[in-house]
């Protein structure tokens, strides 16, 4: 089947644009992974500081690092289609594009290479010193 050559540059707008809106959309939801971490961190050092137990705080690790593991997944989806929007855009545009977003159509990256990222890093390991600076306070306070 052939498109005129008008049609196939809008469909290959299009799909740029919906692998594109996927992206935001993932970053996104990195950024609310942040914010939920932060909350969740802050209410459990305000629970220990408010039942006057150190130890207490140190229940906030388990959520600092499940969201960091959340986060670096998120991160690492979002690079695989940062990959397949690269890889879309080299295809000929005089060729319909497919649409398929499957498993297979971006290059794989491993977990351990994103969550060692410069955006996961800069912003847990400040949070796991953070409450580190908390016990150490409340150890001397209480």
């Amino acid at each position: 089947m052939s498109a005129p050559q008008d049609k196939i540059a809008e469909l290959r707008v299009k799909q740029l644009e919906m692998v594109q809106a996927i992206i935001a959309r993932i970053a996104g939801y990195g950024a609310e992974i942040k914010n939920w971490c932060i909350t969740v961190t802050t209410a459990v050092c305000g629970f220990s500081v408010t039942v006057q137990k150190p130890v207490v705080v140190l229940l906030a690790l388990l959520p600092i690092v499940t969201f960091a593991f959340l986060d670096a997944q998120y991160l690492r989806v979002e690079r695989q289609f940062r990959n397949t929007f690269d890889q879309f855009s080299r295809e000929k545009w005089d060729v319909l594009p497919s649409f398929d977003l499957g498993h297979n159509a971006g290059s794989k990256i491993p977990l351990v290479a994103v969550l060692f990222s410069w955006s996961i890093v800069s912003f847990y390991i400040p949070l796991v010193l953070g409450v580190a600076v908390v016990m150490f306070v409340e150890t001397f306070a209480y």
